[in-house]
């Protein structure tokens, strides 16, 4: 990534690998402004840039603004993050096929990094969207996929989160057993890394 600099004193300027940017519209400029280099949560850019009155779809906008951002200060793998978590977004409002092609680009993002950690999120987010709009051998595709990069990084929670994924896409096919057998080894890496979906796993088990 080339070196970044923000100049928020005066007119905002975007300064890239010695270049000036055009930070583009008011609410990006505000967003640029307001990031300055240091994290900053969505809530946080919600507020600056709307007030107390949001509009409902706003983190959502502000997700997109991001990914702007990223890409106009050259950093892919900030990019590729939050395509991953917009692709989320878009996939817990029930808006699969935009959910797909975010993880997609995410994906591809990911590969040219060779960030597999990314690129496992990407393959699992692609997954979860081709399953709940019944593509399911596409599903266990990907999954399979995030699965065996999780191994060979030897990543706990993406493992979890593949054996998760695929049990569901299972499920859904009709192959019980296998569901079951996919759950039973999630759970226990759930269960070490603390993670909240193990209560939903454990609940599946227990049908």
């Amino acid at each position: 990534m080339p070196d970044v600099d923000l100049r928020v004193l005066g007119p905002l300027e975007v300064e890239v690998g010695g270049s000036l940017l055009d930070p583009g519209g008011p609410r990006l400029r505000a967003m640029l402004a307001a990031y300055a280099g240091r994290p900053v949560s969505v809530a946080l850019f919600v507020s600056e840039l709307w007030g107390p009155v949001a509009p409902p779809d706003a983190e959502r906008t502000v997700r997109t603004y991001a990914i702007t951002m990223f890409r106009e200060i050259g950093d892919p793998v900030g990019e590729a993050e939050v395509l991953i978590n917009l692709g989320d977004a878009h996939e817990h409002t029930g808006r699969y096929q935009e959910a797909a092609v975010l993880h997609q680009q995410a994906e591809t993002l990911a590969v040219k990094l060779g960030d597999r950690k990314l690129e496992c999120a990407a393959l699992n987010g692609r997954g979860r969207a081709a399953c709940a709009s019944g593509r399911l051998a596409e599903a266990l595709v990907c999954h399979e996929q995030a699965l065996a990069h999780a191994r060979e990084m030897e990543d706990r929670e993406q493992e979890a989160l593949s054996l998760d994924a695929m049990a569901v896409a299972r499920e859904r096919t009709g192959e019980l057993v296998e569901a079951r057998r996919l759950w039973t080894a999630a759970l226990p890496i759930f269960d070490a890394l603390r993670m909240p979906e193990a209560v939903v796993v454990r609940e599946r088990l227990s049908r």
